[in-house]
C-alpha cells in the first residue's frame, strides 16, 4: 500500500522541525558557551543530537514505508537571547509547539488509516513528554535564581552532570 500523500507530507514537515529543533539547540550551545555556561551548552549540544535522531528516525521511518524524504528548509535559530533564562524560554515555547505538531501529524495518520505511522510516532509522544518536563524544571529552576545570581553557576554544573549520564 503506498504511503499516504498527506502522511508524506506531515512526515516531511516534521523532519524539517526536528532538524530546525537540532539547530536551536546548537545556536544555545553556542549562546551559553559565549558566556561560559558549559554546562548549559554542554547540555543543549547533547539536546541537539537527540533532536538530529529524531529527525533521522522519520527520516527512515518515511523511506522504509515507501514515501520520499523532501528536506524543504530548515528554520534559521536566533543566535542570541537577552539572558540565559531567555534561552530556556525558547526551549520550552519549542517544545511545547513540537508537541503540538507531532499530535496533528499522529490525528493525519490516524484520520488516514495509517496506523503503523501512529505507532511509530508514540516514542516521539513520549520523548516529548520528558524534553517538556524538563523544559519546566529548567525555567522553573532559572525563575528562582533570579534571587540568588550565583545559583546559576551550580546550575551550570548540575546540568553538565545531566549531559555526561546522558
Amino acid at each position: 500500500m503506498p504511503m499516504n500523500e498527506k502522511v508524506e507530507a506531515g512526515l516531511n514537515a516534521q523532519i524539517d522541525a526536528e532538524f530546525t529543533s537540532s539547530f536551536l539547540y546548537l545556536s544555545l550551545a553556542a549562546y551559553y558557551h559565549s558566556l561560559n555556561l558549559d554546562g548549559f551548552a554542554t547540555y543543549m549540544r547533547v539536546q541537539a543530537e537527540d533532536e538530529r535522531t529524531h529527525g533521522m528516525k522519520l527520516f527512515d521511518l518515511l523511506d522504509a514505508r515507501g514515501g520520499r524524504v523532501l528536506i524543504t528548509g530548515v528554520s534559521k535559530p536566533p543566535t542570541h537571547w537577552d539572558s540565559p533564562r531567555a534561552g530556556i524560554e525558547d526551549v520550552l515555547k519549542w517544545e511545547m509547539t513540537n508537541t503540538e505538531r507531532i499530535n496533528s501529524l499522529i490525528k493525519l495518520a490516524h484520520d488516514q488509516g495509517d496506523f503503523a505511522t501512529v505507532l511509530s510516532l508514540q516514542e516521539l509522544v513520549t520523548e516529548q513528554v520528558r524534553d517538556e518536563a524538563v523544559a519546566h524544571e529548567l525555567l522553573h529552576k532559572m525563575q528562582l535564581l533570579e534571587q540568588a545570581p550565583g545559583g546559576l553557576f551550580l546550575m551550570d554544573r548540575e546540568l553538565r552532570m545531566r549531559a555526561e549520564r546522558g
